[in-house]
C-alpha cells in the first residue's frame, strides 16, 4: 500500500524486532526512520557521502556489529548510494541489506538494477514519484521463502491456500488495490518516454545552471545508465546557506515553487531527544543548501529557462 509498508513488511519478514539494531542514515524522509521505529527497532543514523548522498560506506564499515540485524540504505533522489560497497560490508557481518529505493525505480547501477543488490528492495508509488499509482508501494526479492512471508503478513496474515484456517501467522492489510495496481501497469509501459523526457529536463537544467560557481549540480556516476531524477536538488556552497530561505522566498514572490530537501532526522522535533549526541556533518551540510527545483514532465524549454534565470539572478544579488 505505500514504500513506508514495503520497509515495515521487509523488517518483519527479517524478524527484526524489538531493540534490535538497524542502520540507516538521517539524510531521508521519515518514512525510512518510521519503519524502523513501527518494528520496535533501534535506529542507528549514520553521515552520508556528498558525492552520492547515499550512506557513508567509512562510517558503515566502522559501526556495524554483532547487534546490528539490518542495514537499510537511501537511494536518494534515484542517485545509487556505493551499494556494491556497503553489500560487501553487510555479506562480511551476515547482515542483510534493504534497499529503499522508493525514490529509484527502474534506475541501475553497474548494469544491475536498483533495489536488486539487497535481500530486499523497497519502492514507492506516490504521485511525485518518477511513475506513480496516486499511492501505493512495491517490495522485491530474489529469496522465495521471504516472498511467501511478505505475501502472509501483507494480507493480515493469511496464506489464501484454500484452507478454511489459513491464518498462519500476524499480519495487517497492507494490499495495493486494483485500481492503484492497473494505474503502476500502465505507468510501466511509459517508462522510457517518462525517463527520456526527465532526462531532457536534468540536462536543459545542467546547460542553464553548470556555469554559475555558487552551485553544485547532481550528476549521476556514468555507471548509472539510464537513471532518471526524483527530485532534481541543486546545493548552493556552504558558505551561502544562511541565504538559501531568503533565495527560496524570492523565487516563490515569481512564481517558482522549491523544496528544501531533506530536513535531517535526527533533528526533527519528534526524534531529537533521542539522537542528542549525532553529529553528522555531511547531512547537516546538504540540508542547509539543498534546493529541489521544479521538476516533472510538462516543465517546457521556456519554463526551464525562466527557472534557471531567477535563480541565477538571485544568487548574484546575495554574493
Amino acid at each position: 500500500s505505500s514504500g513506508t509498508s514495503a520497509l515495515i513488511l521487509a523488517l518483519r519478514a527479517l524478524d527484526v524486532g524489538n531493540d534490535d539494531e538497524v542502520i540507516t542514515v538521517s539524510y531521508s524522509v521519515p518514512a525510512t526512520l518510521n519503519a524502523i521505529l513501527a518494528v520496535g527497532a533501534k535506529p542507528v543514523l549514520l553521515d552520508v557521502d556528498l558525492t552520492t548522498r547515499g550512506m557513508d560506506v567509512k562510517q558503515l564499515q566502522q559501526t556495524i556489529n554483532k547487534d546490528t540485524k539490518a542495514v537499510i540504505l537511501v537511494h536518494a533522489f534515484g542517485q545509487s548510494a556505493f551499494v556494491d560497497e556497503i553489500l560487501k560490508i553487510c555479506d562480511a557481518n551476515n547482515v542483510p541489506l534493504i534497499e529503499d529505493a522508493c525514490e529509484a525505480p527502474f534506475n541501475c547501477f553497474k548494469g544491475k538494477m536498483l533495489g536488486s543488490w539487497g535481500k530486499f528492495g523497497a519502492f514507492g508509488f506516490y504521485g511525485n514519484k518518477q511513475i506513480t499509482t496516486g499511492e501505493g508501494g512495491m517490495l522485491v526479492t530474489q529469496d522465495e521463502e521471504l516472498a511467501d512471508k511478505v505475501r502472509c503478513l501483507r494480507n493480515n496474515g493469511r496464506n489464501m491456500d484454500g484452507r478454511h484456517f489459513d491464518q498462519d501467522g500476524f499480519g495487517v492489510n497492507s494490499r495495493l488495490n486494483e485500481l492503484s495496481a492497473a494505474l503502476g501497469v500502465a505507468q510501466t509501459m511509459r517508462i522510457n518516454e517518462i525517463r527520456e523526457r526527465k532526462q531532457y529536463i536534468a540536462t536543459r537544467y545542467q546547460e542553464e545552471l553548470s556555469t554559475h560557481v555558487s552551485l553544485s549540480l547532481p550528476k549521476f556516476h556514468e555507471s548509472e545508465h539510464n537513471s532518471m531524477w526524483f527530485a532534481h536538488v541543486v546545493h548552493l556552497k556552504p558558505e551561502l546557506s544562511n541565504r538559501r530561505d531568503t533565495l527560496c522566498e524570492n523565487l516563490a514572490n515569481d512564481g517558482i515553487s522549491t523544496g528544501k530537501y531533506f530536513a535531517p532526522l535526527h533533528l526533527q522535533p519528534f526524534y531529537q531527544n533521542n539522537f542528542n549526541s549525532v553529529k553528522l556533518p555531511h547531512t547537516e551540510q546538504l540540508s542547509r543548501t539543498g534546493i529541489a527545483l521544479p521538476y516533472f514532465n510538462g516543465l517546457k524549454d521556456e519554463d526551464i529557462s525562466f527557472v534557471a534565470s531567477k535563480l541565477k539572478f538571485y544568487l548574484d544579488q546575495i554574493e
